[in-house]
């Protein structure tokens, strides 16, 4: 026991998780109206996901890259292993970097062919600038673009 103690005392990550597991033990909310709990397995291969990454320039203060992404609906969309839908992403990355301060842009184009989703345009504006040895400061500002016909919000539930 006093092995435990000494292992609580120091911050044991074992002794936290043994912590967290007996408070949700004991803390058991009812479910919500209209939540149903199910269990439940299914085994299987989800969606096949094929990328490429092209470096088209190298300097020496930054770069510029393409990368390609396609993702094939392979995965069984009734127990939850894929999407059903064939998506494509196709975009540009540039970064540099001026002494401690690294700024990074990434712009591009998102195909797809499911009825839920529409085709967009994307785009990243960040950096990075290390302050000290150990601190470093980042930001991003992230866009995204619609393009097409909007495929509109759900029906309302009614219970």
């Amino acid at each position: 026991m006093r092995a435990g103690r000494e292992r609580a005392a120091a911050g044991d990550p074992r002794e936290r998780l043994r912590l967290t597991w007996f408070v949700a033990r004991l803390i058991r909310l009812p479910p919500l109206p209209g939540q149903q709990a199910a269990d439940a397995l299914t085994v299987g291969v989800g969606d096949l996901a094929v990328r490429v990454k092209v470096n088209a320039y190298e300097g020496d203060q930054g770069g510029i890259g393409i990368v390609g992404d396609v993702r094939l609906p392979t995965g069984d969309e009734d127990n939850f292993h894929g999407t059903g839908d064939t998506n494509v992403r196709l975009f540009a990355v540039a970064s540099a970097t001026y002494g401690n301060f690294s700024p990074h842009i990434n712009a591009g184009y998102f195909y797809t062919n499911g009825e839920n989703q529409s085709n967009r345009a994307t785009g990243i504006l960040g950096f990075d600038h290390m302050l000290s040895s150990v601190v470093t400061i980042a930001g991003e500002l992230l866009g995204s673009l619609q393009l097409g016909d909007f495929w509109g919000l759900p029906d309302p539930v009614h219970y």
